[in-house]
């Protein structure tokens, strides 16, 4: 049985996801609108991940008998410069979700939870790749530059990645 603040936190994080989700869903369209298919394709993909995500934790809060929580959340952001402008904002954001599973993670072990503590690890994880993936993009970004053709470069790059 999940503890009144695990589950309260695991609901916030389920949240989080949702709102990552249509984040990156709205990134995906202002890319498609800029025909930037490369870079609709990697965002669409990282928003379907992140309603994954989600998905996860409402079946394990809904197996250890917890009560999940479906609340409404912001509307994300829909208008951006530039790809890199995209890309920096979505590192930015997994960024922050990163200090928020940090964050179960350590509510998990303070209510010696630690079937949650286990079950988090594997978000420990993925947050790890989702950061390094986006810096990684960023990095290459700056190699190439902003210009017209670097954008056009790194469009084609985020295209090739595999759904």
């Amino acid at each position: 049985m999940l503890s009144e603040n695990v589950e309260k936190i695991l609901n916030k994080q389920i949240a989080d996801e949702a709102y990552s989700s249509r984040l990156y869903l709205a990134m995906a369209v202002w890319c498609d609108h800029s025909s930037l298919s490369g870079a609709a394709h990697f965002f669409y993909h990282q928003s379907d991940e992140e309603r994954g995500h989600m998905k996860r934790i409402i079946q394990y809060v809904n197996r250890v008998g917890g009560r999940v929580v479906i609340s409404d959340t912001k509307g994300p952001p829909v208008e951006y410069k530039s790809l890199k402008d995209v890309i920096e904002e979505a590192y930015e954001h997994e960024k922050s979700m990163t200090v928020a599973i940090v964050k179960l993670v350590d509510t998990s072990l303070e209510k010696k939870d630690y079937a949650t503590f286990d079950f988090l690890q594997w978000f420990v994880t993925e947050q790890v790749e989702e950061e390094a993936m986006l810096k990684s993009l960023l990095d290459r970004f700056n190699l190439v530059g902003t210009d017209a053709h670097g954008t056009f470069i790194m469009d084609k790059e985020m295209g090739s990645r595999e759904a």
